[in-house]
């Protein structure tokens, strides 16, 4: 019998890059949609996801010196 496997992680860390700002930006959401309504108007490049389990190994040393985090 096939179950429907349902999804573990219902947050996400959102990495995003912009480049008129030469900058990292990280963005915690659920959709990459939701995430991009967080960002300021210049374009951003989707960069990574990552889940919110990762946290412990995104820390300040494996973050980019000029990443900004919203919300």
């Amino acid at each position: 019998m096939a179950t429907i496997p349902t999804p573990t992680h219902s947050e996400f860390i959102w990495r995003f890059y912009s480049c008129q700002k030469h900058l990292y930006i990280c963005v915690m959401a659920v959709t990459e949609s939701e995430a991009r309504s967080y960002l300021p108007e210049e374009p951003c490049i989707f960069a990574a996801r990552f889940t919110l389990d990762a946290m412990e190994i995104l820390n300040y040393w494996n973050l980019p010196m000029n990443c900004v985090e919203v919300r």
